[in-house]
């Protein structure tokens, strides 16, 4: 499909990614490594097709990082897997 859709002169291709309910708990919030393998491998196709890849947090923010203004803390801490 990537090679027929980039055949047709598209240059780029959007990948939306749902991450939330594929990373654990706190305090890490480490990602599935099967789910961040099939992201990995899907990006990698589309670049190998010579697609510019923009990817994009997608529903993530309605299903929690809309709390960052009254939680920010909490809320950077599970973007960037840290505690501090």
């Amino acid at each position: 499909m990537l090679h027929q859709v980039r055949s047709q002169g598209y240059k780029s291709i959007r990948i939306p990614i749902t991450w939330s309910n594929h990373h654990g708990a706190a305090p890490d919030h480490t990602i599935d490594s099967a789910w961040l393998n099939r992201v990995r491998q899907v990006i990698d196709r589309s670049l190998a097709e010579g697609f510019y890849v923009p990817i994009n947090l997608h529903h993530d923010s309605w299903q929690w990082i809309n709390t960052y203004p009254a939680d920010s803390t909490t809320v950077m801490n599970r973007y960037t897997g840290s505690t501090t």
